[in-house]
């Protein structure tokens, strides 16, 4: 039910960031969480993603301390889930006094091709809300209300 209270911009920009992540967590999750629920594999891919930001911006293998530094996790938190990475996954490997991703985990994962779609149509749609949202406040077009953000529909798979 509609509160009846009229939201600014910077709420209907929060929903659009919202939504998006949410979308990306979901299909993170159905990767990462099988059998649990999204909270309890965050630090795994929060972990991840830390590293493969890392391995993609051609930096020397990142520390547990620079893991921790970046995530705001203790050492000992990072380390458990390094260790859960590499016992479940093999996502991770060690390399000199730091972790990358695992080169041979995403050759082995024909499947990534199933989220990865879903992702980018998230990034593309919230790009897209918000520059539309933005570009109406400039011209003070209030007379158009924003409309429900909603779920993107992930796109047809070929026959």
């Amino acid at each position: 039910m509609h509160s009846g209270i009229e939201f600014g911009l910077w709420h209907h920009q929060a929903a659009i960031v919202y939504n998006m992540v949410l979308t990306i967590c979901a299909a993170l999750h159905a990767e990462w969480g099988r059998g649990k629920h999204p909270a309890a594999v965050a630090d795994r891919i929060l972990l991840m993603m830390a590293i493969r930001v890392n391995d993609g911006a051609g930096l020397p293998p990142i520390s547990i301390s620079a893991i921790a530094k970046r995530l705001g996790m203790s050492r000992t938190s990072v380390r458990r889930a390094i260790n859960e990475i590499i016992e479940h996954k093999s996502a991770v490997c060690k390399c000199g006094e730091g972790y990358i991703g695992d080169p041979n985990y995403v050759a082995m994962r024909p499947d990534a091709e199933d989220y990865l779609p879903e992702i980018q149509e998230a990034i593309i749609t919230a790009a897209t809300q918000l520059t539309t949202l933005r570009e109406r406040a400039k011209r003070g077009d209030e007379k158009r209300k924003p409309k429900s953000v909603r779920k993107p529909k992930p796109p047809k798979k070929p026959s």
